[in-house]
């Protein structure tokens, strides 16, 4: 991801993503209209897998081809990418959509984020073996350290409540996460 910082902004509190200095930034749309295989072209492709795993199960509804920065390294012919725009994660992607938290909604991610990145599902397919090992990394994650991550959100930005409500989610679905990417892989 981009480094972040917490900011306030019109006086709302928030994250913002700060910029890699290169004198040329892509998005992945740039570059699928310039490469037949954008994945070709990355330096650490796989880490595609990882982003697409953690997404899932943070439920970002809003990764596209707009919200994934590449870039090259000098003297390099690969490119790098960080990631940007995880405003709609969480309980942002809960009120965004006006749906519970707790509704069968979220286990369907053709149904919640259907515009994802162009080709990544061909890649998934390709490469299973290395997505189920980042889904058991993400499922091991002690439940605690979720809690203890969770609860040192800024009440400016999360109650409470809020934070309980999404602990809960966090855990939960980080058990049942194997069931939601068998039925997006399939």
């Amino acid at each position: 991801m981009a480094r972040t910082r917490l900011r306030v902004i019109h006086g709302k509190s928030g994250v913002v993503s700060e910029r890699i200095k290169r004198r040329r930034l892509y998005n992945w749309k740039d570059l699928n209209r310039r490469y037949s295989n954008v994945f070709s072209k990355l330096e650490h492709p796989y880490l595609l897998l990882k982003m697409f795993i953690f997404d899932v199960w943070l439920v970002n509804i809003d990764r596209n081809n707009r919200n994934i920065i590449l870039y090259r390294k000098k003297n390099s012919r690969k490119y790098k990418f960080y990631l940007i725009d995880h405003g709609l994660t969480g309980f942002g992607s809960f009120t965004w959509k006006h749906v519970n938290w707790d509704s069968s909604y979220w286990e369907d991610i053709k149904r919640y984020n259907n515009h994802y990145l162009t080709g990544l599902r061909r890649y998934i397919k390709k490469h299973q073996k290395k997505l189920w090992s980042y889904v058991r990394e993400i499922q091991s994650f002690p439940d605690l350290k979720v809690s203890q991550i969770i609860t040192k959100i800024p009440s400016d930005l999360l109650t409470e409540h809020q934070k309980n409500i999404l602990i809960t989610f966090l855990v939960q679905r980080k058990h049942r996460l194997h069931t939601i990417i068998e039925r997006f892989v399939r």
